[in-house]
């Protein structure tokens, strides 16, 4: 069964970290994983999500919601999306995360408590 699992707090709470973990644990699993941020933050690095203790894992830009569904649907093996700093996304992501649940695609976010 397809969950949503979120990683919330303030900053330096681990967030990222527990992330990275999650999509290192499911493609150790041999689970197809897309690991996701937003376009705008590019503190580390432009294409991956990149933890304050400097460990980092490619990922894919997204600027909203719909760069997110366009990018699950390319990505047609994909069974969990990750999403680093979903706060910056439109509150349309919520929606998008229950349906993706409804096909069958697990989706774990990190993000700011707000």
């Amino acid at each position: 069964m397809a969950t949503i699992e979120v990683f919330t707090g303030p900053m330096f709470a681990g967030k990222t970290t527990g992330l990275l973990d999650r999509v290192h644990y499911f493609r150790g699993a041999g689970v197809p994983t897309l690991l996701v941020k937003h376009a705008s933050d590019t503190r580390y690095a432009g294409h991956a999500v990149v933890t304050h203790n400097g460990v980092a894992l490619d990922c894919l830009p997204a600027m909203n919601t719909t760069d997110v569904a366009l990018l699950t649907q390319q990505n047609t093996d994909v069974k969990v999306v990750a999403i680093d700093e979903v706060q910056f996304f439109d509150p349309d992501i919520v929606g998008w995360a229950v349906l993706a649940r409804s096909v069958g695609i697990a989706v774990t976010v990190a993000g700011l408590d707000r």
